[in-house]
């Protein structure tokens, strides 16, 4: 890795290439995203500071077991714009790795409660619960996504 400490210690731990572009049809600005694993299940992600919290698809939290049942609490959640009620669970997310190590975060994700609806958006990386409890940089000459534990 190329991200050091003054003292010669490691920053990152791994990194990955990243993509950047726009999430939809409608939206008009780029975004960053990467490759998550949330149980058995890898899909792209976006990172977004904004966001309280992990957002996954229902029906990725599905094939992973989240249930409501099993919650840690209900919630309602503006996700661009619009108030999403669903749930709070806590799982083990991992950040993919293409150089170095990949890191699993226990995090808290946000599962919507659709009823019917297809949910149409990528996954988001939160800071409440994922991305505060990690060290992570952009280098957007290289578009890689930095990562690595915090002490």
């Amino acid at each position: 890795m190329a991200l050091f400490f003054e003292g010669g210690e490691p920053f990152a731990s791994g990194s990955q290439a990243y993509l950047s572009g726009p999430i939809g049809p409608t939206d008009p600005s780029n975004r960053l995203i990467i490759e998550i694993e949330i149980g058995e299940f890898t899909t792209s992600a976006v990172i977004d500071t904004g966001s309280p919290y992990v957002v996954i698809d229902p029906r990725i939290a599905e094939s992973t077991g989240l249930e409501s049942s099993s919650a840690l609490q209900p919630s309602i959640l503006s996700i661009r714009g619009i108030r999403t009620t669903g749930f709070l669970h806590r799982i083990n997310l991992t950040i993919r790795a293409d150089r170095g190590e990949e890191i699993t975060v226990d995090s808290t994700v946000f599962v919507p409660e659709l009823e019917g609806q297809e949910w149409g958006l990528p996954c988001f990386i939160g800071w409440t619960g994922c991305l505060e409890r990690l060290r992570f940089a952009i280098d957007p000459n290289d578009e890689r996504f930095y990562f690595g534990g915090c002490p």
